[in-house]
């Protein structure tokens, strides 16, 4: 009987205490791993363009401003967020830093696809499918638990319906603005390709 005890008592304890989430295993599109590596493997940071329904998904941070999930400059450092509770090793190729980025922000386990845009920071935008049940007509997505204390949620918005000033980051606006719009190219593509 006290075995049990100690058992149960242990359980609660570890199951309280601040264990890390670890970051599921980069998922990349077949067929593009090499083509996006040949880009430039030597990114500062990359993130996802995810693309539904002609909206694209956005974080809303506290201040009501939108952003992507952008990730940190790669290395092969331990990433923390702002309550300094280990989450998982940054990866270090850039398809996996955005997949790496989708997930700590969102707590998606995203598809990384093609290359879209490299902005003037050598930051990378990546098409990138989320394969979670949503069609882009959510008004509002609650983050993943663990995210950092200035994200108040996602959703899906039109770039084009918002100016610059409601952007988090106004010098990467444009680019965002670019990669949706090389995501609907690359979509056509994918749809002419598998019509056949």
């Amino acid at each position: 009987m006290k075995l049990c005890i100690i058992f149960v008592l242990v359980l609660l304890l570890f199951s309280c205490s601040d264990t890390p989430y670890p970051s599921p295993h980069c998922r990349i599109k077949t067929g593009t791993q090499t083509n996006i590596n040949q880009a430039s493997p030597q990114a500062t940071a990359a993130a996802c363009i995810v693309r539904m329904n002609g909206k694209l998904l956005v974080l809303e941070r506290s201040s009501g401003l939108y952003d992507l999930a952008y990730s940190q400059k790669i290395s092969s450092s331990t990433n923390k967020n702002n309550n300094n509770k280990n989450i998982s090793t940054i990866p270090s190729t850039p398809q996996c830093q955005a997949h790496h980025a989708m997930w700590i922000y969102s707590g998606f386990n995203v598809l990384v696809g093609e290359l879209l845009v490299n902005q003037n920071n050598d930051t990378h935008l990546y098409a990138c499918e989320l394969q979670a049940g949503f069609d882009g007509t959510e008004a509002f997505i609650e983050p993943a638990p663990w995210h950092a204390s200035d994200i108040k949620g996602l959703t899906f918005i039109d770039p084009f319906e918002i100016e610059q000033d409601q952007w988090h980051s106004p010098d990467h606006f444009t680019a965002a603005r670019d990669g949706f719009v090389a995501s609907r190219k690359l979509s056509q593509i994918d749809s002419i390709n598998t019509s056949d």
